[in-house]
This record gives structure tokens, sequence and C-alpha cells, in this order.
């Protein structure tokens, strides 16, 4: 089943482009006030290791100001995070143009949104209780989301070494 998704993918028409970026790292794009709030959690989010000889994360965590958003655009994993209390100009800006009129989702995952085999959360929520409480509810949905497009981009690159 997989090698069937990885020859739809290679062989897909898409004038999108190819991601740019370390695999194995999530840009958090929050304003510094959600920040303040939210980071520790954020980095529970994406707490799983693989035991080597050293540890090493699956992920590892690199916030970015909302405002740098576009300079980003082909990185792999995108995550985007805005509380609408405590009000901030930057984070609920690019969250709300993100979601546009799907804002009854709190949670929306994107896949392949600027870029082939990417993915782009978006987190919305009205304050920090209701959103500490979605990202613990939804860790292995929103984990799982990104370690899927990372599988896609492996097997693409399989498949075009193999060529």
């Amino acid at each position: 089943m997989k090698l069937l998704v990885a020859i739809i993918l290679l062989f897909s028409c898409s004038n999108k482009p190819e991601t740019m970026g370390r695999d194995d790292e999530v840009l958090v794009f929050i304003s510094s006030e959600d920040r303040e709030i939210l980071e520790p959690f954020i980095y529970d989010l994406f707490d799983e290791v693989y035991i080597t000889p050293q540890e090493e994360k699956e992920f590892k965590v690199k916030f970015k100001k909302p405002g740098s958003f576009n300079e980003f655009l082909k990185h792999p994993n995108l995550l985007c995070i805005s509380i609408k209390n405590p009000v901030d100009s930057t984070g609920d800006v690019l969250g709300k143009h993100l979601v546009q009129d799907q804002e009854k989702n709190e949670i929306i995952v994107f896949k392949d949104p600027y870029a082939r085999n990417q993915s782009l959360a978006v987190v919305n929520h009205f304050d920090s209780i209701s959103a500490l409480e979605s990202l613990k509810k939804n860790k292995k949905w929103i984990v799982d989301e990104f370690r899927d497009s990372w599988e896609d981009r492996i097997l693409v690159e399989l498949m075009v070494s193999d060529r």
C-alpha cells in the first residue's frame, strides 16, 4: 500500500515545489504573548525520543515570529498557534488568515498547502486553557500528521534514488 502511495506521489501532476528544510524540525509560529503561556506544552507535544547511543528527539521545535511565516513556506513541518485571549496583533492575524472560514475547527491540519509532502497544523483557541486541553487531546493525531508527511518524503526519495 505504501508503495502505491509513493508511486502516486512520485508521478502526480503538481506544480507545487518540493519541501526544503529539515524533516525532523517543526517550525512553530506563535506570538511572544502566546509563547510565554504555551511553550512548555508545545515541547511536550513533540516529546517522542529515539533511543540510540545518545537520546535524540524525533522532532525538534524551533519557534518563529508569525511575521516571518512567508519566509518558510517550503519548510516541511509548520505549526501555527494562536490564542485570542490575550489579544496580540501578530499570531491572531496569522491564525485567522490561515483558517479564514473554518473557525469552527480549533485544530486544522493541511496537507501540501504550499509544497509537496508538507504538513501545516493551525491551532486557534479562545484562551490558553482550551488550547492546552485541545493540544493534549489531539497530541497523537497532530504528531502523526507530521510523521506521515515525513514518511511520504522518505518514500519519494527512495523511489527517486532507485531510478
